[in-house]
């Protein structure tokens, strides 16, 4: 029978041969299959007890020292470990379809063959300064975000005992202004789709700053129309999301596999959700989700003539049960898009610069009628309190990064400024 261990000594056995054998978890590491994430320990021998106690004291040295902790494993094999084992329980299918491209794209290619314990604050700015070159710096920010989020997951599931990305000051996004609407632009715009199937889509852009998937996922039971008094104005719910879910490859190990790169392309293709992840299939791979945040789920009141605008919209007949539904295009004989399907994100935002072009409007993105809206409702004197709750923001400092202060709100001001000080008085 092996020994018992003394007080003091650690994981030190004696062997039936005879030697002493001490052990050191090392936390979790990957397999020799690359594929699944295993417990590490190391093992170390002496032919007298002391012998193996030297030798497992040393090694925890090294590790509280140099922080190595069963890193030897090369990003390219954790990496794609942490996708699977850890970021899918924790992620939305959206956000982790991101993180693998994040991964694809510049993580392996650039420090795939680097063991963890060998990765260097110094190769993870030059990184960083290569892909604010070649890409952008919110791309940049998006890299060393999704590789610091990994590293910390290794760093707690002990394969790291650092995290060098956290020693490293993240890439700096260049300002940029993509700009909103003014209010007689936004009045023209309007004007512009009166006559257009989805008119009301618009107008809610803009009264509500809603958000595009906010606005394509409204279903009829949202609206509540009210009387239209004072008392009782009607009021909107926004507690879906219309989104396009990326598609996963079904072949494996167990089923002939397809030899598609792209899981959308595979024969046997699925959605993997997540089983706390709500969502409802709509047509394809769009789904109704719940939003990202409990503040995203809101009630606002019906104002005119949005209520107007809208009511008219619901009483036209929606097979879907969708408020905004594709209406039949032709092309000669052949129907190209048929009536009463959801409306797909891209052919959305594709109609939205299509109707700027024709209004002879500024090209802004779609998200800028959220901007518009937010800056026009900051124009008219509404607290930041009052705005976050109509377009759902979780705080003040990303309503404040919306509004677009360079033209009536600095002019406004300007001048209450001048009559404040009785200028040319």
């Amino acid at each position: 029978m092996a020994a018992r261990r003394m007080k003091g000594e650690g994981g030190v056995t004696q062997r039936a041969d005879g030697r002493w054998q001490g052990t050191l978890d090392l936390g979790w590491g990957i397999a020799k299959d690359g594929k699944t994430a295993v417990r590490k320990r190391a093992t170390f021998y002496g032919r007298t007890q002391r012998e193996a106690v030297v030798k497992l004291a040393a090694e925890r040295k090294k590790v509280a020292e140099h922080g190595i902790v069963g890193g030897a494993t090369t990003l390219e094999k954790y990496l794609p470990v942490w996708l699977a084992d850890v970021a899918t329980q924790r992620n939305t299918p959206k956000t982790l379809t991101s993180y693998r491209s994040v991964v694809r794209v510049h993580l392996i290619p650039r420090l795939g063959k680097t063991r963890l314990d060998r990765l260097t604050p110094t190769q993870i700015r030059s990184m960083a300064r290569d892909i604010e070159k070649t890409r952008s710096s919110s791309t940049a920010l998006k890299v060393h975000a999704v590789l610091s989020k990994a590293l910390t997951d290794a760093v707690r599931t002990r394969i790291l005992a650092v995290n060098p990305a956290e020693m490293v000051d993240r890439p700096k996004v260049a300002v940029s202004n993509h700009g909103s609407l003014t209010a007689p632009q936004a009045a023209r715009f309007l004007l512009s789709v009166e006559h257009e199937h989805n008119v009301a889509r618009w107008a809610i852009a803009f009264f509500l700053g809603m958000r595009q998937g906010e606005c394509l996922g409204l279903t009829e039971e949202m609206v509540h129309p009210g009387d239209g008094t004072d008392a009782d104005p009607g009021t909107l719910t926004i507690a879906w999301q219309l989104q396009r879910l990326p598609y996963a490859h079904g072949c494996s190990e167990d089923k002939p596999m397809c030899g598609r790169r792209y899981g959308g392309d595979c024969p046997e293709r699925t959605i993997i959700l997540r089983d706390d992840f709500e969502a409802r299939p709509v047509a394809g791979g769009l789904y109704l989700v719940r939003p990202k945040s409990r503040l995203g789920w809101r009630t606002v009141p019906l104002v005119e003539p949005l209520r107007t605008i809208l009511l008219a919209h619901v009483a036209t007949p929606n097979p879907a049960g969708l408020l905004f539904t594709t209406a039949e295009i032709r092309s000669g004989s052949r129907i190209t898009t048929e009536a009463g399907q959801p409306v797909d994100p891209r052919r959305d935002s594709d109609a939205w610069h299509a109707y700027l072009n024709a209004a002879d409007l500024p090209d802004v993105r779609l998200h800028s009628a959220r901007h518009t809206a937010v800056t026009l409702l900051s124009a008219a004197k509404v607290g930041d309190l009052t705005i976050m709750s109509i377009v759902g923001h979780a705080k003040a400092t990303t309503t404040h990064g919306y509004v677009d202060s360079a033209g009536e709100l600095q002019r406004d001001a300007l001048g209450r400024l001048s009559a404040a000080l009785q200028i040319g008085a």
